[in-house]
Parts: C-alpha cells; sequence; structure tokens
C-alpha cells in the first residue's frame, strides 16, 4: 500500500495569498507529512517521512501477494 500525506509549512504560502492573515496562529509546521510504502503483512517498506519533502522509492516483491490468502 502507499499512503500519501503532504507536508506543509507556512512559508510554502504565497505571501499575496488572500487570507494569509488566518495561517497567522496556525503552526509553523501546519502538516507533518507521513508518506509510507506499506507491505500486505503490514510493516513499513519505507517511511513514514515526516517533517520534511521527499519521495520514496521501493522494490515490491508480487510474490508476497500469494502469501497473504
Amino acid at each position: 500500500m502507499i499512503s500519501t500525506s503532504q507536508y506543509v509549512t507556512k512559508e510554502m504560502y504565497p505571501q499575496d495569498l488572500y487570507g494569509q492573515d488566518d495561517l497567522e496562529n496556525f503552526p509553523e509546521e501546519i502538516s507533518r507529512g507521513g508518506t509510507a510504502i506499506v507491505d500486505p503483512f503490514g510493516q513499513y517498506i519505507e517511511g513514514p517521512l515526516y517533517s520534511r519533502e521527499g519521495i520514496l522509492y521501493a522494490d515490491l516483491d508480487l510474490g508476497l501477494l500469494d502469501e497473504v490468502h
């Protein structure tokens, strides 16, 4: 399974964004992410990736699908 979650900080928003003042009370890290790749048994293959931008890569063994039946 691939679970994607966005990582967002206040500084990523454009300064001229309508409603920029509304972000004033938010923490600097608005969404901490958490992207992960998990095998059919629920074990993390890669990630979770928190508090930074990034890309996760993994080699998937499709043979594991036969073992979960």
